[in-house]
């Protein structure tokens, strides 16, 4: 199920057209608990962790939560219902929407 959410996740990126990454196997990255997804857009930049609906975050990614927060960016978690219930596409829409000029 993990990994249908991490693909729906991209799908929507592309779908809004905002920058996204994701690293498919962490076991390859240097440091440990990066999140999941990095997704920029005109309005903003948010760091997302994918998680299944029990899934609980490591030590390391805990670690990351509580730095990117203290700095006052933008860390969460998604999780299958989250993209049921639209909060996913709403949060990367969000980024997505330019500002107009009156």
């Amino acid at each position: 199920m993990r990994e249908y959410l991490i693909a729906e996740v991209a799908g929507l990126c592309q779908h809004y057209r905002v920058q996204f990454h994701h690293s498919a196997d962490s076991r390859r990255d240097l440091g440990n608990g990066v999140p999941d997804f990095v997704i920029a857009g005109p309005n903003g930049i948010i760091f997302r962790e994918c998680k299944s609906a029990t899934g609980n975050l490591t030590p390391a990614q805990a670690s990351w939560k509580w730095t990117l927060r203290a700095n006052r960016l933008d860390w969460s978690v998604w999780r299958p219902a989250d993209l049921k219930s639209g909060r996913i596409r709403a949060e990367i829409a969000a980024l997505a929407l330019r500002a107009v000029c009156l």
